[in-house]
């Protein structure tokens, strides 16, 4: 068997979470032996969507792919019993319960006539009621919006083989990430299927979280777009989020981009939020109107 073995994760730095996860996802994807893999979690304390889903799509791929991939939990009991909870590495697709503080690990399988990524939205939008019923329905929907906008777009337009969500709520911290992943066509080459120009993967990524390209009839957006997610999140919700697609990545917190370079690139598209609780007073129209047009 080989062995990859993980970085230690710890600590909440969505940057950090996500740098690592990559690289461990790189090295499951790259592998084209005949022996079995064994992915070793043993040094991590503490994860976050941002290093659990783009492991869970890897793993899933490979496995799919016809390799063999055990997991050696970490040691600490508390992490081994949160992981089973939440389905780490498989995933499901059909959701059925909420868990504390979190939602399961859901799978956005394997084809658009599978239902998988319409079924998945329904089954969260029920989920998260439960979860955050004590918020006004504004505020619920603040929340519930950056999932279903995402989850919406890859349903619709990245044509992926497979993808992942994890919510998670970090109560005691006042604050709720969101993975969403898939392995999909990217935006650059989506933005290159419809003739759009740009000058590397980060400006793609950049227009696309800004609205400059007009996408009507195009099939590049629909719903409000990743525009409102990206305003909802970092102006409304007092957030961030990061957005990887080939080769380019882009964090952003509050208005603030900072492009990222690194030498390992994703074959679609990732999504990580993480928000405030809104108050009880938030009006998400002051985020959505008149944006996505």
């Amino acid at each position: 068997m080989v062995r990859i073995s993980a970085p230690r994760f710890t600590g909440d730095s969505l940057l950090t979470h996500y740098k690592r996860a990559i690289n461990v996802a790189y090295e499951i994807r790259s592998y084209d032996g005949d022996d079995d893999l064994v992915l070793d979690l043993t040094k991590s304390e503490w994860f976050t969507p941002a290093s659990l889903v783009p492991l869970c799509v890897a793993y899933n791929k490979k496995v799919t792919n016809g390799t063999e991939i055990d997991v050696d939990l970490p040691s600490n009991y508390l992490m081994q019993e949160y992981l089973s909870q939440i389905n780490f590495p498989e995933g499901t697709t059909d959701p059925s319960q909420q868990y504390s503080n979190s939602l399961p690990l859901c799978l956005l399988n394997q084809s658009p006539s599978s239902g998988a990524a319409e079924n998945v939205s329904q089954k969260l939008r029920s989920l998260l009621k439960k979860e955050y019923d004590s918020l006004s329905p504004s505020a619920r929907q603040g929340i519930s919006l950056p999932i279903y906008e995402i989850v919406d777009n890859i349903d619709q337009h990245s044509n992926c083989d497979l993808g992942a969500v994890l919510v998670q709520n970090y109560g005691s911290k006042d604050f709720i990430d969101i993975g969403i992943v898939d392995d999909g066509i990217t935006i650059p080459k989506n933005f290159e299927n419809h003739s759009v120009d740009f000058d590397s993967d980060n400006d793609a990524i950049e227009m696309a979280m800004e609205g400059k390209v007009s996408t009507k009839g195009r099939g590049v957006d629909r719903g409000y777009g990743i525009k409102t997610t990206v305003n909802l999140v970092c102006e409304g919700l007092n957030g961030s989020i990061l957005i990887a697609s080939r080769d380019g990545t882009i964090l952003q917190k509050n208005s603030t981009k900072v492009p990222r370079d690194y030498p390992v690139d994703w074959p679609g598209t990732i999504v990580v939020c993480r928000m405030s609780i809104p108050e009880d007073d938030f009006r998400l129209n002051d985020y959505i109107t008149g944006i996505g047009e």
